[in-house]
């Protein structure tokens, strides 16, 4: 059986080589990292950044408030919390993204407008619950 990379893919060497029989399964997986931090896009804003793997890191989407942040939901626990719990008890994440304009409406006050969501993510590969 031939193996094709699927159209504008390419193949990917594996380091160290999996080890297997033919035809077993593997499992792989890609880290990737998001932050806030100080925007590029956006003068004296935040921004969202996301790194893959051992890559840098790109910003890809501004601006937001100084209290958009990510807070992190502990085992068996109803709100999610700003401390961050060991990794085998975080169940899920919380994402509060508060957004601003990047300028001023026009005719409107001088500050940007703004708005809220909040979002919860919660992991469905765990393994204790």
């Amino acid at each position: 059986m031939q193996i094709t990379a699927p159209t504008g893919g390419s193949y990917r060497n594996l380091t160290p080589s999996p080890s297997g029989t033919a035809a077993s399964p593997i499992f792989l997986y890609q880290t990737v990292t998001y932050k806030f931090a100080a925007s590029t896009l956006v003068s004296g804003k935040r921004g969202l950044w996301r790194k893959a793997s051992t890559g840098a890191y790109a910003e890809i989407v501004a601006p937001f408030d100084t209290s958009a942040k990510f807070r992190f939901y502990r085992l068996y626990a109803d709100t999610a919390q700003s401390a961050v719990p060991t990794l085998s008890e975080i169940p899920g994440i919380e994402v509060l993204l508060d957004a601003l304009a990047p300028r001023p409406t026009p005719g409107q006050a001088p500050a940007s407008e703004s708005s809220s969501i909040k979002t919860a993510i919660f992991f469905r590969n765990r393994t204790d619950g």
